[in-house]
């Protein structure tokens, strides 16, 4: 866990995790680093803090010797995908859904 505190405040957090995918045949890599969590309290966001967690979420990636560095964003979270945009990351992939319950097909 990286957190990032001002003045005794937690201002932000990351919560990564090692994967290790060498036995997993569909990967052509073998470890990535995974963002499971990361944010920037409402009060100090635009100061920095977003990008210095983010910089330190790359060392740990790369004390860790992995291939890369991912994270699932929602789409509808355009404040986010935005930041992530700009320090470098890309889409990878697509997650889709379909809710049942709404659909009727569970009751």
């Amino acid at each position: 866990m990286i957190v990032a505190d001002i003045d005794g405040s937690i201002a932000g957090a990351c919560h990564m995790v090692k994967k290790d995918l060498r036995n997993i045949l569909i990967y052509k890599i073998g470890c990535i680093a995974f963002i499971e969590d990361f944010g920037v309290h409402k009060d100090y966001k635009r100061q920095g803090i977003g990008r210095k967690l983010y910089d330190a979420a790359v060392k740990n990636a790369e004390k860790w010797n992995a291939d890369s560095l991912e994270l699932n964003v929602l789409e509808v979270n355009h404040e986010a995908r935005k930041f992530y945009e700009a320090v470098g990351l890309k889409p990878k992939s697509t997650h889709m859904e379909v809710m049942l319950k709404e659909k009727g097909l569970v009751p």
